[in-house]
């Protein structure tokens, strides 16, 4: 199983890929999204959530 920060840098990654700019990547990691339990991404992936959130960035990407 992945560690927090390898968790946290692969949602880094797929976020870049699907808003393709570093101020759309800082929104979705820094601000707290209600499918996440108003949480923002880490408090998510702390809290076992890291697919949920790979899920939405998915869901974003219309994948």
């Amino acid at each position: 199983m992945k560690d927090f920060l390898e968790q946290y840098q692969d949602i880094r990654k797929a976020a870049w890929a699907v808003s393709g700019t570093e101020e759309g990547v800082h929104y979705f990691m820094t601000h707290r999204h209600a499918v996440f339990g108003d949480r923002t991404v880490a408090e998510a992936v702390e809290a076992g959530q890291a697919r949920i959130v790979l899920g939405a960035l998915l869901n974003a990407a219309g994948i």
